[in-house]
């Protein structure tokens, strides 16, 4: 890349790029609210105690939770026209963006009241106050106070993820990147400038969402037997996901886990290289890391086939993940213990391997476990850049059936199997560790 001639691409094309950022930014601002209200009523039944609508809730946010938005949005896409529902790309990406986004903002919402103790209402109850009134004036104030810093967090993975629209034919700032370098060839300076482009929207958010044809339809929304007929073949796409995964997972966790111990004790300059290095990942959609991937090589001369372009970046954007999760869990660890090594004349190696790691390994064990879970999720998207997996193979058995609705609502069934057990592992290990913590 001609660095010299950089800017005068940029001044050429960043017109065009910031058309798709607006369409970028209108997607988020129709998905943001609409992902709130929905997570609002979705908390209501939880919170006001009502069996069959909470275990209705609980499936729903579990659903959504343990498949990838990308099989959603390719449900809504593909499977609505099945039932006469024609609704543009627009409409369904904005609503498989906010329909699962719902799901998580829904459980911070829960969680933030449920972190207001119970002696609050006793004491609303005992001067007299009706139980909206509590909720209203004493519990609700105190939850915003708590939940706003996650639902920012939330609402800054929602922008991100509005990047996976183009996957469906929406010209946001993603596909628009896509579209120039078929014109110009250019595709490392033009995802550098989306990443940029992507790395200040949400800075600014985290500062501050035919007859035969008929008969085919008619015949794919009466018979579940295409998807019993195509099974096999999804099950091959399934096995090189979670071959895809496994190296993910473990090359990632191992590559946080070794960055974020060396940056806990390492000088400024190299925490400020590894914090350069999380703010860059956690801060770019990792749909954009995968195209930067996979068009960085070659632009460079190196060959690599999209599996390994697709994992090499994910590793890295795991790795980001789990650095934080590192980080966190070491700085958890009490002062005490570490003045207690010290005093015991342990060296700095020592007192890290014996006293400092085993405990904060237990304490971030269940954050990784939540970072692999969205890890095995977001491996549907190397399907974007033309690695065949899961997800890719459920295109295509679409392509030559038409059972978008059978073979989608079988694709997240596989991808809840794999992705539930390791949700109830995490779960499992968040409540263990706070008890024996």
């Amino acid at each position: 890349m001609d660095w010299s001639q950089f800017g005068n691409f940029a001044v050429r094309y960043l017109p065009q790029l910031w058309n798709g950022m607006l369409v970028t930014i209108a997607v988020a601002a129709l998905a943001a609210p609409t992902a709130l209200a929905i997570g609002v009523l979705l908390t209501v039944p939880r919170v006001a105690g009502w069996r069959l609508p909470s275990a209705l809730v609980r499936a729903y946010v579990e659903v959504m939770r343990n498949t990838p938005l990308l099989v959603q949005m390719y449900l809504l896409f593909f499977g609505l026209p099945l039932v006469g529902i024609f609704w543009g790309e627009i409409t369904c990406g904005v609503l498989a963006v906010a329909l699962q986004h719902a799901a998580f903002l829904s459980e911070l919402l829960r969680s933030g009241i449920a972190a207001v103790g119970a002696k609050q209402w006793e004491a609303g109850q005992a001067i007299g106050m009706r139980r909206w009134a509590i909720f209203r004036q004493i519990v609700l104030p105190q939850a915003a106070i708590k939940v706003m810093a996650p639902v920012s967090n939330q609402l800054i993975v929602l922008v991100k993820d509005t990047s996976l629209v183009s996957a469906i034919g929406v010209l946001d700032l993603t596909l628009s990147g896509k579209v120039i370098i078929e014109r110009s060839g250019a595709s490392f300076e033009v995802f550098i400038l989306v990443a940029a482009l992507y790395l200040i929207l949400t800075s600014v958010i985290g500062a501050g969402c035919s007859s035969q044809r008929d008969a085919l339809l008619a015949e794919a929304r009466m018979s579940i037997s295409v998807l019993i007929a195509n099974l096999p073949y999804l099950l091959q796409g399934a096995l090189v996901t979670l071959w895809l995964a496994f190296v993910v997972v473990i090359a990632g966790t191992l590559l946080g886990a070794v960055v974020g111990t060396i940056s806990s004790g390492g000088g400024p300059i190299l925490r400020s290289l590894v914090t350069a290095y999380v703010f860059v990942f956690r801060g770019i959609p990792v749909l954009v890391v995968m195209f930067l991937g996979f068009y960085t090589f070659p632009a460079f001369g190196i060959r690599l086939s999209a599996y390994a372009a697709v994992m090499i970046s994910m590793v890295f954007y795991v790795g980001a993940f789990v650095t934080e999760a590192v980080r966190g869990a070491i700085a958890a660890v009490p002062t005490g213990q570490i003045a207690a090594a010290k005093s015991l004349g342990m060296r700095r190696l020592t007192m890290l391997r014996e006293v400092v790691l085993p405990q904060a390994a237990r304490l971030s064990i269940a954050p990784i476990l939540n970072i692999s879970l969205m890890a095995i999720k977001q491996t549907s998207y190397a399907s974007v850049v033309g690695a065949w997996e899961l997800s890719f193979a459920a295109r295509e058995v679409v392509e030559r059936t038409l059972a978008a609705f059978q073979i989608f609502l079988g694709v997240m069934v596989i991808y809840f199997l794999i992705c539930y057990p390791i949700s109830l592992l995490a779960n499992y290990c968040e409540r263990k560790l706070s008890f024996d913590h």
